[in-house]
C-alpha cells in the first residue's frame, strides 16, 4: 500500500558511501552547525513546523508543494504508522526561519482536503520534548480523571437503568 518504498528512498539518499574507509572526522548528516538561538525557543521561532489534523490522503509531495511556495523546504515528511497509514501529522523544515513564520501565519487553521490544518512552530532549544506528545493524548489522562470522580452506581441503580433501557426496546 501507501507505506511501501519509503525505506528504500532513505537508503538511496544516505550520505555515507561504502568506500571501505572510515572518514577521519565524522560529521552528522542532520546537523548543519552550532545553534545560534539564545534560548527561549518558542519566542523567536525556528525553521521547523509541525502540522496536525491532516487528511489521511495528504502525501509528502503535497506538503512540499504547498509549503514550497513560501521558500526553500529542506524536508517535508508526513508521519505514518507501522502499517503505512498516515497519522495525520507532518513536519516541514525550511531553510529560512522567516519563510516558516510566513507559512505558519498563512496556513494555520486553513482547510486542506476538508480538514483545518493546525500548525505549530518548533523553536529548537529550550522546548523539552519537541513537538511530540503535546496535545496528542486523545483525552486519555484527562478523561480518566473525570470518570474516577463520579460516585459508583449501586447494583439496584444499574438494574433499574437496564430495566428502563430494555422497556424502550420492546
Amino acid at each position: 500500500g501507501a507505506g511501501r518504498g519509503r525505506g528504500q528512498k532513505r537508503l538511496q539518499n544516505s550520505p555515507r558511501k561504502s568506500t571501505g574507509e572510515t572518514p577521519r572526522k565524522w560529521s552528522h548528516d542532520k546537523f548543519s552547525g552550532p545553534r545560534t538561538s539564545t534560548g527561549g525557543g518558542a519566542v523567536g521561532g525556528g525553521k521547523k513546523l509541525t502540522i496536525n489534523n491532516l487528511h489521511f490522503g495528504v502525501s509528502d509531495s503535497d506538503i512540499r508543494e504547498l509549503f514550497g511556495e513560501f521558500g526553500a523546504v529542506s524536508r517535508a515528511v508526513v508521519h505514518y504508522d507501522q502499517s503505512g497509514r498516515s497519522l495525520g501529522t507532518a513536519e516541514v523544515m525550511f531553510t529560512n526561519a522567516n519563510d516558516a513564520g510566513r507559512a505558519m501565519k498563512q496556513y494555520d487553521g486553513v482547510p486542506l482536503d476538508g480538514r483545518a490544518m493546525k500548525i505549530t512552530r518548533d523553536g529548537g532549544q529550550g522546548q523539552g520534548g519537541g513537538g511530540r506528545g503535546r496535545g496528542g493524548g486523545r483525552g486519555g489522562a484527562a478523561g480518566a480523571g473525570g470518570r474516577t470522580k463520579a460516585k459508583p452506581k449501586t447494583q439496584e441503580e444499574l438494574d433499574a437503568e437496564l430495566d428502563s433501557y430494555n422497556a424502550t426496546k420492546e
